[in-house]
């Protein structure tokens, strides 16, 4: 049952590559089939407790969103498989950065029974705590999220990238 995430979240990646993020003000597109406005509520709450976690610097925030078997696959990252590997990664990232104006913005929802694609973007300033040097930074990101037996919605997997390569730092 695990890889039917996976492969839901490839199909529908493949299938919308022709409408990627350009910029996060969009609109939320919802399929009109499957339209529920009770999960996009919780959707765009996610969002904005994340935003929320990570300008706090609070992994905690962000666990409590995800599920235990959470994926993540970051940009020229190996695989991150399963809630506490991700939430490492994330502490040690925030340890040596600080976030600020974290915004993830909903582009596309496609509800599947207890699943969803999401797609979204994001912005955000990225302020490594070594050099203090502020990056401005935006992406777009898909998320498979999952109804929970309680009716809450986590992410189970998601795959992000950035819009543009990091900068080198000059020397």
């Amino acid at each position: 049952m695990r890889f039917f995430p996976i492969y839901f979240a490839l199909f529908l990646l493949i299938a919308s590559v022709a409408g990627c993020v350009e910029e996060v003000e969009e609109e939320i597109e919802i399929d009109k089939a499957t339209h529920d406005e009770a999960a996009i509520k919780a959707f765009n709450e996610i969002a904005e407790q994340w935003d929320a976690g990570v300008g706090a610097g609070d992994a905690d925030a962000i666990a409590a969103l995800l599920t235990d078997d959470y994926v993540r696959m970051n940009p020229d990252e190996p695989i991150i498989e399963g809630k506490e590997a991700f939430l490492e990664s994330l502490r040690a990232f925030l340890e040596e950065n600080d976030v600020r104006d974290s915004k993830n913005v909903i582009v596309e929802v496609r509800l599947a029974g207890d699943w969803a694609c999401v797609r979204g973007a994001w912005t955000g300033v990225r302020t490594p705590k070594a050099t203090g040097e502020a990056v401005s930074l935006s992406g777009k990101w898909v998320d498979i999220r999952e109804l929970q037996p309680d009716g809450s919605w986590k992410i189970s997997l998601t795959i992000a990238n950035r819009d543009a390569p990091l900068p080198i730092p000059a020397e």
